[in-house]
């Protein structure tokens, strides 16, 4: 799968660039009106797989759902975060969607794999990206 983004990456035109991020972040999405988008991913993750596909996903989730730029900011208001927490949702909530299919879940299901390490293993993704996933109720 993280093939595909890639490409989709490529495909859509997005700058793709590895930074040394300190922890806890990850990555994060951003564009200017008149700039080319880009996606930043923590250089440290690179070899992390099932965490780099997430982060990916995430920020392509941004890409293909944010209508304006959500970038926290210190000292920003109460409405300002309620607009990053929606957002934030949204593109994890595209990520999981693509990342984890309705039919591939429920094939993963009645094949008898219900432990969360089990489902993370088999569509390559983290443990919190299928607790996640399992919220959206899509798939039953």
């Amino acid at each position: 799968m993280k093939d595909k983004l890639l490409y989709l990456v490529e495909e859509e035109g997005i700058y793709l660039i590895h930074w040394d991020f300190p922890p806890p972040v990850n990555g994060f999405y951003y564009q200017e009106a008149s700039s080319v988008p880009a996606i930043v991913i923590a250089s440290r993750i690179k070899d992390n797989t099932p965490l780099y596909t997430c982060v990916l996903a995430e920020e392509l989730g941004h890409y293909y759902t944010s209508t304006a730029v959500h970038l926290p900011i210190a000292r920003f208001s109460y409405a300002e975060r309620l607009n990053v927490s929606r957002s934030e949702y949204i593109a994890q909530k595209w990520a999981a969607l693509k990342l984890m299919p309705a039919d591939k879940v429920r094939q993963a299901l009645n094949a008898g794999l219900r432990e969360v390490w089990e489902l993370a293993e088999e569509f390559g993704v983290t443990e919190d990206l299928v607790r996640f996933r399992m919220r959206i109720e899509d798939y039953l």
